[in-house]
């Protein structure tokens, strides 16, 4: 075991309980000298991917030793998307849930029409520990009947998104 492996704390490892291994499992332990790209390349994945499945991680050129990350096998993103209720007059609020997405992903959310000729809304929102967001989204009260709107919701590190069933504005 390499003297210069710190566990978190900075107890050095060959006199603690934290040990490193030489296997990419579900996690990675940040060793002294290694980069993203150095893990990305030993544990079988890409940047972004990595990146995307941490990212709470502010300057990826800014490691420390010791920093547990996730691998992205581990947070397959299967994103679903719903509004309920499914539809009802222009202007009220419908409840987005989203859930799939990697824990603490920065989401690009848009409200939009179906046809693609209006964008109500647009933001971004923080998944929370279970990789999910619940928010109110209010349709455009200038919608028409018979109008139907979808959210959209995208994880920039990772590109997977997914989109909501439809609302469709009755009277």
């Amino acid at each position: 075991m390499p003297f210069d492996a710190v566990c978190t704390g900075g107890i050095p490892a060959v006199f603690s309980r934290c040990l490193f291994s030489d296997e990419c499992g579900t996690t990675y332990t940040v060793r002294s000298g290694d980069t993203l790209d150095d893990i990305a390349d030993k544990c079988n994945t890409t940047l972004a991917a990595l990146i995307g499945a941490n990212p709470w991680i502010g300057d990826p050129g800014v490691l420390d030793v010791g920093w547990i990350l996730y691998l992205p096998e581990e947070f397959e993103e299967t994103p679903t998307a719903v509004l309920a209720p499914d539809s009802g007059s222009a202007g009220i609020d419908v409840t987005l849930s989203v859930d799939g997405f990697v824990p603490y992903a920065p989401l690009n959310v848009a409200l939009r029409s179906v046809d693609n000729t209006a964008v109500s809304w647009a933001d971004e929102v923080d998944a929370d520990a279970d990789g999910s967001i619940r928010i109110d989204v209010r349709i455009p009260a200038s919608a028409l009947p018979g109008e139907r709107w979808v959210v959209d919701a995208e994880n920039p590190h990772t590109g997977v998104r997914t989109t909501s069933n439809s609302f469709t504005v009755t009277e």
